[in-house]
C-alpha cells in the first residue's frame, strides 16, 4: 500500500492546488505550517513548495508570484533532516539540492537510490497525486538522473516520467495537466502510443467540465494553435469569468488582431490590456506600450510608450526576471536612439541594438514586425556609425534588405521618423540622462536591477557533478560553502566554483585531489592558485571571495598553464571577430598566433581551413595530436580520419587507423565514419554487418548522426522500406531531442514520418503529419514540401498549391518540377 500524507496535509494540498482561490490557498499554507510545526516532515517539504513562486503553485491562489529562496531552503532543510523523502523530491523537482540539503540527505539515506525508492513509496495505487506529479517532473527534467549520477536520453526520461504524470492527473491533480499533456505530445511525436492523446483529452475534458480555469485556458490554447479562433475565444471567456488573467489577456489580444471576433483595438486596450496592466500583468503592459508606440487606434504617443516600457521593466525586475522582455527592446532602442519619448542615448542604444540583433540571430524570438524594426535600426547604426560603432555600408544594406522582407515594412517605415527628435540633445544636456543612458547596454542595466531586486550575492555558487552536470545558486551562506567543500572531498562534486553568468568572467574555484584542495582564481587577465590542506582555511578563502573581499591568505602563485589558456582564448576570440567581419586573412593570422603558443583547437581549425591542401591540413592535425588538451587531441585524430576518408590523396587504411584512435578516445562521431568504411570497403574488406555494428555503437553512445545513418540503411536507393521498425526505433531519440549537438533533428523527424507511414499509413498518419509539421516549422524545405503532400491528401488543394508556389519562388527545385509536371498534365485542373 502506498504511503499517504496525514489528513491535514492532504486537505491543504487540495486547497492550494485544486481550488484556484486566494482564500483557499492561504488557508492551505497555514494548515501546512501548523502541521509542520507539529512535527510533520512531509508538511515542511510541501510548505517549501508554497514559497517557490508561480511556477510551483499557480497564479490564482494568492501565494506569491516570486520565490522566497530563504524560506524554501529553511523548510526543505528541516524536512530532509527529519527524514522526509518528499523534501528531497521537492528540491530536485524545482531548484536542485543546496550543499547542506545534499549533505543532510546522505546522512539519512545510504545512497541516492535509497532516497528515490523512498520517494516512490508515495506513488502508485492509493498514493499521493502531488508526489506522483513531482516525481514525474523530476524524471522529465532529468533531476532524478542527476541525483543518481546517470545520463539518460531525453526520450528515455520522457517515457519514465509519463506514468507518474498520468497517475497525478488520474488522481485529480489538475495542476499537473500541462506537463502531462506536453509529455504525451512529445512521446506521440516520437513513436509513442497515440492512444495516450485520447487519455489526456478525457482527463482534460473532465477538468474543463468541472470548471478549472487553467484547464479551460489550456484547452483554449490548443484550439488557438489550431487556428480555431472562435472555439478558443469561447473557452477563454469561460476561464476569464473566474478571473484567469492570462485568459483575459488573450481575449484582448484576439480583439486587437480580429481573431475569432471582429477586430476592435479600442476594446482590446480599454477593457483588457490597460486594466490588466494597471494590476501589474506584465504581458498586458507590453501590449499597452506597443499600442502607444504604433498608434493602432489613437495618435502615437512615444512618451507613454516609453513610460510603459519602463513600468514593464520595473515589474520584471520585481519578478526576478521571470518574463522574457525581448519584445520590448526594439521599442526601447528606437526611443533611445532618436530621443523620442525619453532622453537620447545613442551610444548605449547602438550597443544595445547590436546586442539584441545578435540574440535574435542566434534564436528568433520576435514577431516579424519587431524583427524588421530591429533590423532597420541595425542598418541605421551601421550606416551612420552611431554610438562609436564603425560605419559599414555593406552590413547596413544587408540589414536594410532583411527588414524589407517583412510584408508590412513600408507601412512600418512610413509610421516612424528616422531622425533624432527635436530637442533630443537639449533633453540630454538638461539632465535627461539617467542610469539607463549610462549603461553599457539596456539589457545589462536591467540585469543589474534584477540582481538587486533578488538580493543576489555578487558571486554565484556553481557545483559541478559527474559528466559535466551542474547546479548553481545565488543565495547561500558560509555553511553552504563548508558543505560544498566537504562534498567535493567526498567526490560528490568534481569542483566548487564562485563565478558570474557571463563568458570570460572572473572566478574562484576549488577541487580536491585526494590530499588537499587546489584553489584557482581568475582575476582580469591573470590566473593564480594555491594549495590548501585545511578545509576550514579553504572555506574561509571562498567565503571572503563570496563577500566581495577578493583573495585572502598567503601562498598564491601565478598559474602559467591557465595564463596560456587565457592567451589562447584571446586569439580565438580575435579570430571569431575577424570571421564575423569577413576578414579571412585576419582570422588565419589570429589562429596561427594561437597555434604558435600550443593551442590545439586553433591547429584543428587551421587544418579545416586548409582542407583542400592535403599535406598542410594533415600537418596541422598531426601537430594538434601532440598538444595538452584531450578534447583537441581527440578532435585532431577524428579530423585526420575524415581528411583521409574524403580527400583524393587520402589513404583508406590511414582513415581507419585515425578514426579508430578517435573512437577509442571517446569521439562518438567516429563510429559513423568507421561504419561507412566497413559498408563501402574503404581501407578494409567490405562488411555490412560490421558497418551496422559501428552505427549501433554510435547510437548506444548517443550520436545523432549514427541514428540517422542507421535508419537510412532501412530503405533502398529508391526509397522503398524493408525495415521500418528498426528505423522507427533508432530515429525516435534523434527526432525528439533538441540540443546543440543534434544537427539531424529535422531530418530525423522527416525520415521517422516516412517510416511510420510505410509501416501503417492509416494508424500513423496523425503522428507522421505532426513530425513533418514540426520540421517544416523550423525551416526544413523538404519538410515544407512534404507537408504540401499532406494537404493534397486532405483535399486542401489551395494550401497545396500555395506551398508549392512559395517553395518554387524560393528556388526549391523539387517543388518547381512538381509544378511544371502539374501544368503539363490534367492534374492541375483537378487541383483547382
Amino acid at each position: 500500500m502506498a504511503k499517504r500524507f496525514q489528513p491535514q496535509v492532504h486537505e491543504a494540498v487540495e486547497l492550494i492546488w485544486n481550488q484556484y482561490d486566494k482564500e483557499c490557498g492561504l488557508k492551505g499554507q497555514a494548515m501546512l505550517r501548523e502541521a509542520a510545526e507539529g512535527g510533520d516532515m512531509d508538511a515542511w517539504a510541501i510548505l517549501a513548495r508554497t514559497y517557490m513562486g508561480v511556477t510551483a503553485v499557480g497564479e490564482m491562489n494568492g501565494l506569491g508570484f516570486v520565490a522566497d529562496d530563504e524560506k524554501v531552503h529553511e523548510c526543505l532543510l528541516k524536512s530532509i533532516k527529519g527524514g522526509s523523502a518528499i523534501g528531497v523530491l521537492c528540491a530536485i523537482a524545482d531548484k536542485g539540492l543546496h550543499p547542506t540539503e545534499h549533505e543532510a540527505m546522505l546522512e539519512k539515506w545510504e545512497s541516492p537510490e535509497k532516497v528515490i525508492e523512498a520517494m516512490q513509496e508515495y506513488t502508485g495505487k492509493g498514493g499521493e497525486p502531488l508526489a506522483s506529479y513531482l516525481l514525474g517532473i523530476a524524471y522529465d527534467y532529468g533531476s532524478v538522473s542527476f541525483l543518481r549520477g546517470s545520463q539518460e536520453g531525453e526520450l528515455e526520461l520522457l517515457q519514465t516520467a509519463l506514468p507518474y504524470l498520468e497517475e497525478a492527473v488520474q488522481g485529480g491533480f489538475a495542476f499537473g495537466m500541462d506537463t502531462y499533456k506536453k509529455c504525451v505530445r512529445s512521446s506521440c511525436r516520437n513513436g509513442g502510443d497515440m492512444s495516450q492523446v485520447e487519455k489526456y483529452r478525457r482527463y482534460e475534458d473532465g477538468f474543463c467540465r468541472s470548471g478549472y480555469p487553467h484547464a479551460l485556458w489550456s484547452r483554449a490554447e490548443d484550439l488557438y494553435e489550431e487556428e480555431r479562433y472562435r472555439d478558443a475565444f469561447a473557452l477563454y471567456e469561460k476561464a476569464a469569468k473566474a478571473g484567469h488573467e492570462n485568459s483575459l489577456y488573450n481575449l484582448g489580444y484576439m480583439y486587437r488582431h480580429g481573431q475569432g471576433v471582429k477586430e476592435d483595438p479600442r476594446k482590446a486596450f480599454e477593457e483588457y490590456f490597460l486594466p490588466l496592466a494597471l494590476q501589474g500583468h506584465v504581458t498586458s503592459m507590453y501590449q499597452v506600450a506597443d499600442l502607444y508606440f504604433w498608434g493602432d487606434y489613437f495618435e502615437r504617443d512615444f512618451d507613454k510608450a516609453f513610460e510603459w516600457c519602463g513600468k514593464s521593466l520595473d515589474k520584471i525586475a520585481q519578478c526576478h526576471d521571470f518574463y522574457n522582455y525581448d519584445v520590448l527592446m526594439p521599442l526601447i532602442c528606437y526611443c533611445k536612439l532618436y530621443g523620442r519619448g525619453t532622453s537620447m542615448a545613442q551610444e548605449a542604444a547602438a550597443r544595445s541594438i547590436r546586442e539584441e540583433m545578435t540574440r535574435e540571430e542566434q534564436q528568433e524570438m520576435l514577431p516579424p514586425y519587431k524583427r524588421a524594426l530591429l533590423q532597420y535600426l541595425m542598418a541605421e547604426v551601421y550606416e551612420h556609425g552611431y554610438g562609436g560603432l564603425p560605419q559599414n555600408e555593406k552590413l547596413a544594406e544587408q540589414y536594410r534588405s532583411a527588414a524589407t522582407e517583412y510584408k508590412g515594412f513600408q507601412i512600418m517605415l512610413s509610421k516612424l521618423s528616422w531622425e533624432k527628435a527635436e530637442g533630443a540633445w537639449k533633453s540630454l544636456a538638461a539632465g535627461g540622462s539617467n542610469s539607463m543612458d549610462k549603461a553599457d547596454t539596456f539589457r545589462s542595466w536591467q540585469d543589474e536591477r534584477t540582481e538587486r531586486a533578488e538580493g543576489r550575492r555578487p558571486w554565484k555558487l556553481s557545483l559541478e557533478w559527474e559528466d559535466s552536470y551542474g547546479v548553481s545558486f545565488w543565495h547561500y551562506d558560509r555553511d553552504e560553502l563548508r558543505a560544498a567543500l566537504e562534498l567535493n572531498k567526498r567526490d560528490v562534486y568534481i569542483s566548487v566554483l564562485l563565478n558570474k553568468n557571463y563568458k570570460g568572467c572572473d572566478y574562484l574555484g576549488a577541487s580536491f585531489d585526494g590530499e588537499k584542495y587546489y584553489l584557482q582564481a581568475k582575476i582580469s587577465a591573470g590566473y593564480t592558485y594555491k594549495e590548501e590542506k585545511d578545509p576550514e582555511a579553504a572555506a574561509e578563502v571562498l567565503a571572503a571571495w563570496a563577500e566581495g573581499k577578493g583573495l585572502v591568505g598567503e601562498g598564491w602563485q601565478n598559474d602559467e598553464d591557465a595564463q596560456q589558456r587565457r592567451q589562447w582564448n584571446d586569439y580565438l576570440h580575435e579570430a571569431d571577430e575577424c570571421q564575423a567581419n569577413d576578414d579571412e586573412e585576419g582570422r588565419i593570422a589570429a589562429l596561427k598566433a594561437a597555434a604558435d603558443i600550443g593551442c590545439g583547437h586553433a591547429m584543428n581549425l587551421l587544418g579545416i581551413i586548409c582542407g583542400d591542401d592535403f599535406k598542410t591540413a594533415s600537418q596541422w592535425f598531426l601537430n594538434a595530436t601532440t598538444t595538452k588538451v584531450r578534447e583537441d587531441v581527440v578532435s585532431a585524430w577524428y579530423s585526420l580520419g575524415r581528411l583521409h576518408l574524403q580527400h583524393p590523396e587520402g589513404s583508406g587504411s590511414q582513415a581507419m587507423y585515425y578514426l579508430q584512435k578517435a573512437a577509442d578516445m571517446g569521439e562518438t562521431g567516429a563510429w559513423v565514419q568507421l561504419g561507412i568504411c566497413h559498408l563501402k570497403g574503404i581501407g578494409t574488406v567490405q562488411d555490412y554487418e560490421r558497418g551496422v555494428a559501428c552505427y549501433e555503437k554510435g547510437i548506444e553512445l548517443g550520436d545523432y548522426e549514427a541514428m540517422y545513418a542507421r535508419a537510412m540503411l532501412c530503405q533502398d536507393e529508391e526509397g522503398e522500406w524493408h525495415d521500418p521498425d528498426t528505423a522507427i526505433r533508432v530515429l525516435q531519440r534523434a527526432a525528439a531531442e533538441t540540443c546543440e549537438e543534434n544537427h539531424y533533428q529535422n531530418e530525423a523527424r522527416l525520415l521517422l514520418a516516412k517510416a511510420l507511414m510505410a509501416k501503417d499509413e492509416e494508424a500513423n498518419y496523425d503522428q507522421a503529419r505532426a513530425l513533418v509539421r514540426q520540421a517544416a516549422g523550423e525551416g526544413c524545405l523538404e519538410a515544407v514540401w512534404t507537408m504540401s503532400h499532406f494537404y493534397k491528401l486532405e483535399d486542401n488543394f489551395r494550401a497545396y498549391r500555395k506551398v508549392l508556389r512559395d517553395l518554387a519562388d524560393d528556388g526549391y527545385e523539387p517543388a518547381r518540377e512538381e509544378l511544371d509536371e502539374m501544368y503539363a498534365t490534367s492534374e492541375w485542373s483537378e487541383c483547382l
